[in-house]
């Protein structure tokens, strides 16, 4: 006995040893294990180094150069730079210099495109510097893009802007979106808001559009456009230029102190040697002619009674009353027909000599009538009444029209004739009257360009792009509405380029497809065949860009497309009206009427089908739905849940083929629970095919109605209403059978 105990301490002893050294070993190893782990940022890259730097160059020397502390390389050859980006491009042919850094950027496989993100600066080697959120550059066209709000300073100047582009061969800074200008000097400074603005850091010059405020110690200006000259290398204004209903206001309320300023005067030119004439009445077919033939200067006016009044002894013509059948023609460019103006009446202002007209007002019949320039569209402008003016006191480029106002656009090339009518336009004029840039209709405007029309508040139309924007003019007033061969939209704003045409809506838009095109022409758009052809369809979002061209429809922002009990949900929708193609994308919910097997009758007939995703593709052509991401799909067949469902369907598009469910499958039917990898549904014998290692099938035992039968497997082919179960057990995997409880019903 006593040898047996002296035995059992010396085990004891000897495992107790053992086991120290054993878990000290094992320390060791996991020590040494975690000293080698590395992080990778992205599992899609081929290689990821530290310290990395970028040179773009060709056989002149280094055009780009960009350093980071991380670079990712990808399979296609771009790569992704992480940590302190810096991006430096040296001054090389005359282009300036500047640098750009970031938190992280992009390149393409050429290397000549840089996308910087992240709390980004930007340095030019004489002194502009900004920061945004992102900032690409491109090195074909030598730009720096900022997307977003980005704000820019060098000295006594800031600026800021939501989308902005430094052209770095021009030394341009064009403010494209909401700008904002700031110049300073010690004792004062000037403010600047337009819609658009470029600063030209070489030539002191910066130009604003599209409606500018200016605040300059604390003097108000408004105007359409502005011109700031500065002296060399200063913000000191030398000069500015207000065009376009420019108006400058008095800073104090004093007696006898400028209140407010407006850009009308004129100064012309006509004869002088009247010294003794007051008043000129011409009667019967009565004809006036200019002197001069300088562009927009007039050239012949004609009435049947005209009324010439004079300035003081010495001063020439002062205005001119036109009546019956009233006549003004002004010379238009060389072998150019000029710009004529018709009416019942007629009221011209003229300067010194009257050569050259001043303001004009006409009432009654109005017809203005601008001649095509260069190949390019006629306008003609019918209302009640016109006044024309001048914004910069030479050149006559402002136009309102008021009463019953119709614009016609005629193109000889062209049989379709462009029109518009409203009950007020203002215009912007160029070059002497003889075209239109820009024309603001306002008062129940509705237009019509072929296929294509419109109606709304208030639009604004600008020519040389071809577009005119709707909007409302009052709230409670209905939204602009535009309508074409595929059907409406209704939206706050609403932009049409007549060029494609390109629609894009913004705001609670509602856009219905009328029935599809069923005339079998070639360029009819493709309906999805998962959707009614003599129906129509509804679909409300955020936004839409329509291309026509492309025949592609892009939804985005809380999509809901709705025809009799079919209904998509998703974030963005895509429809190619090309081939019938649908894409959704973003919190996917569907409800589409497919046509199926019934189990019970095996009659085919429609029934609902409910889907989740976080994406569904719909395949016109190959008959094809696949819900990715998480997908869900809820039917007659059962409810099932995997990585990726496709659902194939007949040449119809309507009835159901098969379905394929991958990765992590479950379907739950009314009396199984079955689990795998894949599964094959044939709506045809209602045959179900599943893989898995293994596959489970949980179903209701027909001997107790609170057990389950389970059974697995690698391969199980079963049916829907029949109780038969094929189980392929050759494999790795065994088949099992056994009772266990059963799991919650569907």
């Amino acid at each position: 006995m006593r040898w047996r105990s002296t035995a059992k301490i010396v085990l004891a002893i000897f495992v107790l040893g053992l086991s120290t050294i054993i878990l000290f070993g094992l320390r060791e190893r996991e020590r040494s294990s975690e000293s080698i782990v590395v992080e990778r940022a992205d599992p899609d890259a081929r290689m990821q180094s530290r310290g990395s730097r970028v040179i773009q160059a060709d056989a002149v020397g280094e055009n780009l150069r960009v350093d980071a502390v991380t670079q990712l390389t990808y399979p296609d050859g771009s790569l992704r730079l992480l940590d302190g980006v810096e991006v430096n491009l040296g001054e090389r042919d005359g282009r300036e210099a500047f640098v750009v850094t970031g938190e992280a950027a992009s390149v393409n496989p050429e290397q000549t495109h840089v996308n910087v993100t992240g709390q980004v600066s930007f340095q030019s080697d004489k002194g502009l510097q900004a920061t945004s959120d992102v900032a690409i550059y491109d090195e074909q066209s030598r730009v720096i893009l900022m997307p977003e709000r980005a704000f820019f300073t060098r000295e006594g100047l800031e600026a800021s802007a939501d989308d902005s582009v430094y052209n770095r061969d021009e030394e341009l800074l064009r403010l494209l979106e909401n700008a904002r200008v700031v110049l300073t000097e010690a004792s004062s400074e000037t403010t600047i808001r337009s819609p658009r603005a470029i600063i030209a850091e070489t030539d002191g010059h910066m130009t604003f559009r599209n409606g500018v405020e200016i605040m300059a110690d604390g003097q108000a200006m408004r105007a359409n456009m502005a011109d700031f000259y500065l002296r060399d290398d200063t913000t000191s204004l030398e000069s500015l230029a207000l065009q376009g209903g420019a108006r400058v206001f008095g800073k104090d309320g004093d007696t006898g102190v400028l209140k407010e300023m407006r850009g009308q005067q004129i100064h012309l030119q006509y004869a002088d040697d009247r010294d003794s004439v007051d008043r000129m009445k011409l009667s019967g077919s009565a004809q006036m002619f200019g002197l001069d033939n300088d562009l927009g200067d007039l050239k012949e006016m004609a009435a049947q009674e005209i009324l010439v009044h004079y300035a003081d002894a010495g001063d020439g013509i002062k205005g001119a009353t036109l009546t019956k059948d009233a006549t003004v023609i002004f010379f238009g460019g060389e072998g150019i027909a000029g710009t004529d103006l018709v009416a019942d009446s007629i009221e011209v202002a003229f300067s010194e000599g009257g050569s050259v007209l001043g303001d004009v007002l006409a009432t009654d019949a109005v017809t203005l009538r601008v001649p095509a320039q260069s190949g390019g569209d006629s306008q003609t402008i019918t209302a009640n009444a016109l006044g024309v003016s001048s914004s910069t006191g030479r050149i006559l480029d402002r136009a309102e029209f008021s009463g019953e106002v119709e614009y016609r656009e005629e193109n000889d090339s062209d049989a379709e004739v462009r029109t518009v009518v409203a009950e007020r336009l203002d215009a912007d004029l160029s070059a002497g009257l003889t075209s239109l840039d820009l024309a603001m209709f306002s008062g129940d405007v509705r237009f019509v360009d072929g296929g294509l029309s419109g109606q709304s508040g208030e639009a604004r139309y600008l020519l040389a792009d071809s577009n005119v924007s709707l909007r409302r003019a009052l709230a409670d007033q209905s939204p602009p509405r535009v309508v074409d061969q595929r059907g409406s939209i209704e939206a706050e704003r609403i932009d049409v380029t007549f060029d494609g045409p390109i629609i894009r809506a913004e705001g609670e838009v509602e856009s219905v497809l009328a029935r599809a095109n069923d005339e079998g022409r070639e360029d009819a758009n493709q309906r999805p065949g998962l959707l009614d052809a003599e129906e129509p369809v509804l679909i409300t979002a955020a936004s839409l860009l329509y291309e026509a061209k492309k025949k592609l429809a892009s939804y985005s922002g809380g999509i809901h497309l709705w025809q009799g009990t079919t209904e998509f949900h998703a974030e963005t929708l895509i429809l190619d009206e090309t081939i019938g193609d649908v894409r959704l994308e973003g919190e996917v919910r569907t409800r589409t009427e497919i046509r199926q097997t019934n189990e019970e009758t095996r009659e085919v007939e429609a029934s609902s089908t409910n889907a989740r995703a976080g994406e569904m593709v719909f395949e016109n052509e190959l008959y094809q739905i696949t819900y990715a991401d998480t997908a869900q799909l809820r039917g007659p067949k059962g409810d099932l849940s995997a990585d990726l469902i496709r659902v194939h369907l007949l040449q119809d598009n309507r009835t159901l083929d098969r379905f394929v469910a991958e990765g992590g499958v479950t379907l739950v039917t009314d009396t199984r629970l079955v689990t795998g990898e894949t599964l094959v549904f044939f709506d045809e014998d209602g045959r179900y095919e599943m893989t898995g290692d293994p596959v489970v099938i949980l179903e209701e035992s027909s001997e107790s109605e609170d057990e389950c039968r389970m059974t697995s497997g690698r391969r199980i082919t079963f049916y829907l209403t029949e109780d038969d179960v094929s189980v392929d057990g050759q494999s790795e995997t065994r088949t099992e059978t056994l009772s266990r409880e059963c799991p919650a019903s569907r």
